[in-house]
């Protein structure tokens, strides 16, 4: 009889220590994608884009050139593209899978005629770097047809 009580305080104390370590994970959870969205916020200058296309698992383009213009984070979600020329586009961007990956949205990149939104718009980018002052925003493609598979990834550098 003492036995069964004894077991019972351990699986009281068991499921309380599990309860504990479920709400201390749940809290933390959510504060990478706060610092990295505290991270993000901010106008950032593009330095440079590097793009690499694979044909059948053969690199058959890698080169990285510079580029000019800005984007702009707001902490209320918005993004503000500019080019070197001027040209101004504005869309939306969130967090997502945690903090790992930015999805951004311009809401009509063919009427400024900027080939940079045209890129951004292509959805969600992976946060290859958040560092204080520098970032690398990566997407990723993968088209298949007629036997032949062919890879596009594009990287933006960005600096505050």
């Amino acid at each position: 009889m003492r036995y069964t009580s004894y077991i019972n305080l351990f699986t009281i104390l068991l499921l309380a220590a599990f309860a504990f370590a479920g709400c201390h994970q749940n809290h933390t959870g959510h504060a990478p994608s706060t610092a990295v969205k505290d991270r993000i916020i901010g106008l950032w200058q593009f330095s440079s884009y590097r793009e690499v296309t694979t044909l059948n698992d053969t690199v058959n383009n890698d080169q990285t050139q510079p580029v000019a213009g800005t984007v702009e984070f707001t902490p209320d979600g918005r993004i503000i593209s500019r080019d070197e020329s001027g040209n101004t586009e504005e869309g939306t961007w969130s967090l997502v899978d945690g903090g790992k990956k930015v999805s951004i949205m311009f809401d009509d990149f063919a009427s400024a005629g900027l080939d940079l939104a045209a890129f951004l718009g292509a959805g969600t980018f992976e946060l290859q770097e958040i560092e204080a002052g520098n970032m690398a925003l990566s997407n990723h493609s993968l088209l298949s047809a007629g036997g032949n598979s062919l890879k596009y990834e594009l990287t933006f550098h960005l600096e505050k």
